[in-house]
């Protein structure tokens, strides 16, 4: 009886470490949960100052060739738009950090596309919530 709880426990603990010790794989999971929903072409109105998680900046590093720009505070004066936010387009798209991913889908006013573009179905402000969260253990 005892072997068969240690080896469930051993199983429950490796399974447990896969998500809070690999940021990738906690990342590309949350990314899963994330509804999708189409922006107007060209529009970058959500696109402000962002940060990353490490794991994320190295997948934007190696789509770029170049050091990632962000998490980096502006200067006075500077204009707080996204560094990859160029002619309308989202150079690093496909890499884009779970807060990019998050805009425009949770239920929350300060989140929602000003242009009322959204998924089928929002998040709501707690499984928002709990995505940031699980997101910001992995920086």
């Amino acid at each position: 009886m005892f072997r068969l709880f240690a080896s469930r426990l051993a199983l429950l603990v490796r399974v447990f470490s896969h998500y809070t010790m690999n940021p990738k794989a906690t990342i590309k999971r949350l990314r899963k949960q994330i509804p999708t929903f189409e922006c107007i072409p060209g529009c970058t109105d959500c696109c402000g100052p962002v940060h990353a998680a490490p794991w994320e900046e190295s997948q934007i590093e190696k789509h770029t060739g170049k050091e990632a720009k962000l998490n980096r505070l502006p200067s006075p004066g500077l204009c707080l738009r996204c560094p990859y936010s160029l002619n309308g387009n989202c150079e690093i798209y496909d890499d884009r950090p779970i807060i990019c991913r998050l805009f425009g889908t949770i239920d929350e006013p300060t989140m929602l596309c000003p242009h009322g573009r959204r998924p089928k179905v929002l998040l709501t402000k707690k499984q928002g919530a709990k995505l940031t969260a699980e997101w910001m253990k992995t920086f």
